[in-house]
């Protein structure tokens, strides 16, 4: 801590230069008789002699820290020795004690078990920050003073002890000791252990998700139910020396919006880490996994369909989101299966954009009322059949423009909302040229009647119209139930 005669040294040196280079300034001051640069040179170093002086007289110069260590060695027939500890040793210093019980290590966090005794005739005052976790690169860690569970401050009166367990958050890879410093203002003195033990070299190794396992993070679910061999299908056979590798896998979209999911951000590798993207429809096409758009906590169910070099190894599956700024892959091992304890189920959920209305009953989004009057599931229309497992579901809809200006309007601000929370298109099938609903411009104060079809699974039940006239992510939506 500088004293009061260092502290005017240093004004008066401040207020020298001041006056070589800037005598105006001075005079701003309110000291008019220094109109020259001769005058308050003289006088400014007249308060800098004065200083000097009155350092000179100091009972008590200021020292380096590095001069007040010098002098306690010097003092000292001894020199000061630094003696490392082991786990379970009781470490000693300046009549305190210290003894590490157990260190235990997860992942990412190091937890240490510590007895300190207080042996003095004085009290011991004590904290956290006392406690260091050094690294063998340099790096010194306190605890975590946050964890409920971490040793706090307080003190220790004459032949007290206190127990407590302290919590780091440590980097992987690094060989440890850990300090206690009695005396805060000396570096010099410590009880340090060392903690380079074989425990703690040893790094967590994730697991590795395979067949059965849920692979997750912040946006999706993935699970893969079944993977198997082909030498061929119903509607192809492998080139010579090929075989096809048909997955199966759940998707489950876990943000708040909308996701649309792609087959060919999908890739398989095998042993020499060629990347492979899914192949067009080759089998079961009803269950082929296809460009899917689900909703908030919806889950859909297909395939992939891969042609691989004929009994290639170390098949591995990998699923890229790209998002704006990055892209995450998760990844799988098809060689390793694990039992399917759960599968991917749906909880859809809506936020405040998706507004729901009735059957037969009008309602109304940005200045366009729509009714739902009837709706049918049929095999088959005038120009089409289902495939087998499917159905068709038609839809009578009208559409009227309320708005003061004409406004467009498409078959395909319509979708169906199946009980799992995917969206389905209108399909390109025709029902016929005079009742379809087509697409076009609706003059204000009229409106348009027609039948929408769409193509769903058998086993959909639960099904829902949904109507958004503004295609944006965050733009509202009308949902009606159907059923």
């Amino acid at each position: 801590m500088p004293n009061i005669t260092s502290m005017f040294l240093l004004l008066a040196f401040i207020c020298l230069m001041t006056g070589i280079f800037s005598p105006d300034i001075v005079i701003k001051w309110g000291i008019p008789h220094l109109k020259n640069r001769k005058n308050i040179l003289i006088t400014f170093s007249g308060v800098i002699i004065g200083c000097s002086f009155l350092y000179a007289l100091n009972e008590n110069p200021m020292i380096s820290v590095t001069e007040a260590a010098s002098s306690t060695r010097s003092q000292s027939s001894k020199p000061l020795e630094k003696v490392i500890y082991q786990i379970g040793e009781v470490g000693t210093l300046h009549e305190t004690t210290l003894e590490l019980n157990s260190v235990n290590q997860t992942e990412e966090i190091l937890s240490i078990n510590i007895v300190l005794q207080n042996h003095s005739d004085e009290v011991l005052a004590y904290n956290p920050y006392q406690f260091i976790l050094k690294t063998n690169t340099g790096g010194s860690l306190v605890p975590n003073v946050d964890d409920e569970t971490t040793l706090k401050a307080g003190e220790l009166a004459p032949g007290d002890e206190v127990s407590g367990t302290l919590i780091y958050t440590y980097p992987l890879d690094e060989g440890y000791s850990f300090e206690y410093r009695p005396v805060a203002t000396n570096a010099l003195a410590s009880i340090t252990f060392d903690l380079e033990i074989e425990a703690l070299q040893v790094v967590s190794q994730p697991k590795v998700m395979g067949i059965g396992d849920m692979v997750t993070n912040e946006s999706i679910d993935l699970q893969v139910t079944k993977v198997e061999r082909l030498n061929k299908t119903e509607l192809s056979t492998p080139k010579k020396g090929y075989e096809y590798v048909k997955v199966d896998l759940m998707l489950k979209n876990k943000t708040d919006d909308t996701l649309i999911f792609f087959p060919y951000h999908f890739e398989l590798s095998d042993q020499y880490n060629q990347k492979l993207k899914p192949m067009a429809s080759l089998i079961e096409t009803e269950n082929l996994l296809k460009m899917t758009e689900i909703v908030s906590g919806g889950v859909i169910e297909g395939s992939l369909m891969f042609e691989i070099p004929k009994n290639a190894t170390n098949l591995m599956l990998y699923y890229t989101l790209p998002t704006l700024f990055s892209k995450e892959t998760l990844s799988v091992n098809l060689e390793l299966e694990h039992e399917v304890k759960n599968t991917l189920t749906p909880s859809l959920s809506f936020n405040e954009n998706w507004l729901f209305g009735e059957r037969l009953v009008p309602i109304e989004l940005e200045n366009m009322i729509l009714t739902v009057f009837s709706y049918d599931k049929v095999n088959e229309t005038t120009y089409s059949k289902a495939k087998d497992g499917k159905s068709f579901i038609i839809i009578d809809v009208q559409l009227e423009n309320r708005s003061e200006t004409d406004k467009n309007y498409s078959a395909y601000d319509f979708k169906l909302l199946t009980d799992k929370g995917e969206l389905i298109l209108p399909s390109l099938t025709l029902i016929d040229n005079d009742h379809e609903f087509k697409s076009g411009s609706l003059a204000m104060e009229s409106s348009i009647e027609g039948l929408l079809i769409f193509e769903v699974d058998d086993f959909d039940t639960q099904l829902s119209l949904i109507y958004s006239p503004s295609q944006w992510e965050h733009s509202q939506k009308l949902v009606i139930p159907l059923s």
